[in-house]
């Protein structure tokens, strides 16, 4: 199995930023405790504090497929639309 990476890239509306920042920041802790999780940080650009990525990365898909299913990252993704301009996410596989 290979190695999967998510990239989600987030930008806050206007006036958003503290909300959105400190609901993604909340998924930091479960996700790391999770078996399959090899790493999960949250970054926000430097030229747009706006701009926050998501840099994660699981042992397999089905690894990434279990945290996709998590209730707190539902959450997240029922409220995040509400607070952001884009959301975008990218998988890939590390050959």
């Amino acid at each position: 199995m290979a190695e999967l990476v998510c990239v989600a890239e987030f930008v806050s509306k206007e006036g958003k930023d503290v909300e959105l920042r400190e609901l993604l920041q909340g998924l930091i802790a479960p996700t790391r405790a999770e078996a399959g999780c090899l790493s999960y940080a949250l970054h926000r650009a430097v030229d747009c504090e706006k701009t926050y990525t998501m840099i994660e990365r699981f042992k397999s898909k089905a690894d990434f497929d279990f945290h996709s299913e998590q209730a707190y990252l539902q959450k997240v993704i029922q409220i995040a639309p509400s607070l952001t301009d884009s959301i975008k996410v990218k998988l890939s596989e590390v050959i």
